[in-house]
């Protein structure tokens, strides 16, 4: 009995540390995205410049407010954690809204080219995502990441399996486009 008890709070343990890793290697992320909104800035085109730089900006702010929740949890700072919480939330909803703007005016832009080289418009919305299917991944990562904010702010309403399809879409959209 006393051998099950050990296991498990060596399980919990290990899982601690796991998680300490990955807000660890988050406090990088944070100055990153900050530093690649400055480099956006530098975008020629006003709606990319804007539309990524603010997104960019507002990923950064949900960094900030998750690591300072993250540094109340384990006791080195005090704060209320629930509203930093909302507030993180409230900034990943704006990174993520401003980046499936990003995504459509892409979806435009390409448009527009195509109906400049072939002088006509036939294409829909669906072929234009089949043409490019990366793009078309990341507006769907975008809008999942969306509807999960707005349910975490209570803003809408999801099922548990509609919130998990959507959380399990979204990471794999992740980890397919960093391959």
């Amino acid at each position: 009995m006393a051998n099950n008890a050990e296991t498990v709070l060596r399980l919990k343990q290990i899982e601690l540390m796991m998680a300490l890793s990955r807000q660890a290697l988050r406090f990088g992320k944070f100055s990153e995205a900050f530093n690649s909104s400055i480099h956006s800035m530098r975008l020629q085109d006003n709606w990319m410049r804007t539309t990524l730089s603010l997104s960019r900006i507002s990923y950064g702010l949900y960094l900030l407010c998750d690591n300072i929740v993250w540094l109340s949890r384990i006791g080195v700072i005090r704060c209320n954690e629930q509203r930093f919480c909302e507030l993180a939330q409230s900034y990943l909803l704006y990174s993520s809204a401003l980046a499936a703007v990003k995504n459509i005016y892409q979806l435009k832009l390409i448009a527009d080219n195509h109906n400049e080289r072939y002088g006509h418009n036939n294409n829909s919305i669906i072929q234009l995502l089949m043409m490019n299917k990366i793009l078309a991944m990341e507006l769907g990562k975008n809008l999942c990441d969306i509807c999960l904010c707005l349910h975490s702010l209570d803003r809408i309403r999801l099922s548990p399996i509609n919130v998990g399809l959507m959380g399990l879409i979204s990471s794999l959209i992740f980890l397919l486009k960093r391959h």
